[in-house]
């Protein structure tokens, strides 16, 4: 098999990136928007020793599954990768991968729950982050393609809320009517890098990353914004004048409008600023959220780590005996502690600090806490997933963006995984049974499900449950 070979096969099956397998030649190669089951004419575009990538020419026996796309982009933009499968169908590959990282990565068999899906399945986001970019034919703003930092211009996006295009066109015609220029990755010159906005309730948060300290004619975006978005709405500059592909600096100046926004969410009072962290699906993260508090008992000791703005913080509080909440961005333990005062939370504190730092500590002074664990997609640090081991608290409530992190995470605390020299290895001849706490320290999975936070998108959001088996 060699580039630009055109060749015909089968799929077999998905890969982690919601990619379909063929298996050829002794070639396992990756093929975006196939569906197992399709025969398909596929051209080869990488080979790397046994592993191939390669795009579909032709889709000759489609699936059952497959639908038309409604995105004019998709395919281009590397936002959406199963917009062209059924919805009923999405909700299998996830949870299929959810039990499939279980199995390889944490040598664990474990079937998750059926996955618990979005309502509604398009416009539910309530961020928005794109990129915008100089180009040869004018200025693009969109998202990125697949694997790439060419940016594929759009006017709207299905699986955001509708105010996303009066957004984008507001944007374009702030650049055009006033000649603000965009940036330009090649010379790291030109204004304009990114716009992200945030829906809360009924209010928005806009941000403008730019290179540079301000904006020309801002009052101009101001008025447009005014017209798109409402009257209620805080609008901050990002300043970021860094050459990576880190979208959000430290550094925000606030412009106009309250800069806090304030929502209820299950009867929680809670405010929010630019850089507090909110899950982009309401719907779901009710759902999400609610079932977490169900393995919440009126006498725990709650320790939240990672609890960014501290919604769900105080939706334990009102079940746990006290709830410790740990974050590394002081504008969202700002943010927590408002809102535990403005619930009347005594019961819930918050530290910011990394999680890595202090979490180990807080973990030996409370030796019976139920540890309610919400990382980043990266997972948790190597030394919070061994202090969470050694500490062996009854109860481990996993909240993951990334079921193969929290794959990882979780055979590093049941010891199906261990670090020999900073490398992770296998410490069991075979996958275990979930409820085998003998070989799991003494936990058993009370619950694994996938909640599709993402819904079109490859990612899932996973829920897993240990609890340590009774002594009898």
């Amino acid at each position: 098999m060699k580039k630009n070979d055109i060749l015909t096969g089968v799929v077999a099956s998905y890969g982690s990136e919601g990619e379909g397998i063929v298996k050829i030649d002794g070639y396992t190669v990756f093929l975006p928007f196939a569906i197992p089951g399709e025969k398909v004419r596929f051209k080869v575009l990488k080979v790397q020793k046994n592993i191939a990538f390669a795009k579909v020419e032709e889709v000759l026996t489609p699936a059952e599954e497959r639908v038309r796309e409604k995105c004019p982009v998709f395919k281009k933009c590397g936002g959406c990768q199963l917009m062209h499968v059924e919805y009923s169908s999405q909700l299998k590959i996830k949870r299929d991968l959810i039990e499939n990282c279980f199995k390889k990565i944490a040598f664990i068999n474990a079937t998750p729950s059926k996955t618990v899906a979005s309502v509604p399945e398009l416009y539910y986001r309530n961020k928005l982050q794109l990129p915008i970019r100089a180009t040869e034919d004018g200025v693009k703003i969109g998202f990125f393609a697949l694997n790439s930092h060419r940016v594929v211009d759009i006017n709207n996006c299905l699986i955001h809320g509708e105010w996303c295009e009066k957004v984008i066109a507001a944007l374009r015609k702030y650049i055009v009517d006033k000649g603000v220029q965009a940036y330009n990755e090649a010379t790291q010159k030109g204004l304009l890098r990114h716009i992200v906005v945030k829906k809360i309730g009924l209010s928005f948060i806009v941000i403008l990353v730019i290179n540079g300290k301000s904006a020309p004619h801002i009052e101009y975006f101001q008025e447009l914004l005014k017209v798109a978005l409402g009257s209620d709405y805080s609008l901050f500059y990002n300043i970021n004048t860094r050459n990576d592909n880190v979208i959000l600096s430290n550094e925000f100046i606030h412009i106009c409008g309250s800069g806090f926004v304030k929502d209820t969410f299950l009867q929680i009072k809670y405010s929010a600023g630019p850089e507090s962290f909110m899950q982009v699906n309401e719907s779901v993260k009710t759902r999400l959220y609610s079932k977490v508090c169900e393995f919440i008992g009126p006498e725990e000791n709650v320790i939240d780590a990672y609890c960014g703005a501290g919604l769900l913080s105080c939706l334990m509080a009102r079940k746990a005996k006290e709830v410790i909440g740990v974050e590394i961005v002081q504008e969202a333990i700002d943010c927590a502690k408002a809102t535990a005062i403005e619930n009347s939370m005594a019961n819930a504190s918050f530290i910011c600090s990394p999680c890595e730092k202090v979490l180990p500590d807080i973990v030996k002074q409370y030796p019976d806490a139920t540890v309610v664990l919400d990382p980043p997609r990266k997972g948790l640090d190597k030394s919070v997933a061994l202090a969470v081991k050694n500490a062996k608290p009854k109860k481990i409530i996993y909240v993951s963006c990334s079921p193969q992190t929290l794959a990882r995470d979780i055979g590093i605390i049941t010891g199906t995984l261990k670090y020999e020299e900073n490398n992770l290895k296998k410490q069991v001849e075979s996958a275990v049974d979930f409820k085998d706490h003998a070989s799991l320290n003494g936990y058993q999975i009370e619950y694994l499900c996938g909640y599709d936070m993402f819904a079109q998108c490859k990612g899932v959001e996973t829920l897993c449950v240990l609890t340590l088996a009774s002594e009898d």
